[in-house]
């Protein structure tokens, strides 16, 4: 119950910061390149840990293990790994997210 509720802390946590950084600039301008670039950051930080925490959460469901070695694991598997594992990971989610 830990990792999901730290996962979820840290996707509201993000949330929070884009919904601040979307308060503070101004919506009638264009606003820019700035503007754009940080908007771009910031859907791409999002959809990094959502892509994180569902390797996190595969690793958490097969060892039962905390939420940060879990998806380091996953990075692990993912990245450096042969794609095999990772092939696997990717067939675990889809049949859990089925």
């Amino acid at each position: 119950m830990g990792s999901v509720s730290f996962a979820s802390f840290m996707l509201i946590f993000l949330g929070i910061l884009r919904l601040i950084w979307e308060a503070l600039t101004p919506q009638g301008q264009d606003g820019g390149c700035w503007k754009k670039c940080c908007d771009c950051l910031c859907c791409c930080c999002n959809k990094l840990f959502e892509w994180f925490t569902t390797g996190a959460f595969t690793i958490i469901n097969i060892r039962a293990t905390p939420f940060c070695s879990s998806g380091a694991e996953a990075f692990d598997l993912r990245w450096f790994e042969n794609m095999g594992t990772s092939s696997i990971v990717a067939v675990v989610q889809a049949v859990r997210i089925m």
